[in-house]
């Protein structure tokens, strides 16, 4: 739980730049990097209950997500994104781990794209 709540405090304050245009190559790579810990964390955890910690800090992973879909503004992201609020909505955490791992590879498609 500590490597997600640390890995989601970084990513927030990340993604809460007044615009994509300000967010650094570095900051993309940081973003990407706190989602393989949240990812990783997320193999450890079996089952999520409504309003627990992880439930919120969960939900604040899908807020941040969407801040970053809104700046990127495609609909492959978007979609992405909404898969992940689904599995959220649903509490179903095997498929927060398939949906982070379309979340991360589209991320790092970002950085190559706009940083190398």
């Amino acid at each position: 739980m500590k490597t997600i709540k640390y890995a989601l405090s970084c990513l927030l304050l990340s993604a809460s730049l007044n615009s994509y245009a300000n967010v650094s190559c570095d900051d993309l790579s940081e973003m990407a990097t706190d989602l393989d810990q949240i990812a990783e964390a997320l193999t450890q955890v079996e089952v999520i209950h409504e309003d627990d910690e992880l439930d919120q800090v969960l939900g604040q992973l899908v807020d941040a997500l969407q801040i970053i879909a809104d700046a990127e503004n495609t609909d492959r992201f978007y979609r992405h994104v909404d898969r992940f609020t689904s599995a959220y909505n649903d509490m179903d955490s095997d498929r927060f781990e398939g949906t982070l791992d379309d979340i991360i590879a589209y991320m790092d498609k970002m950085y190559v794209r706009d940083c190398e």
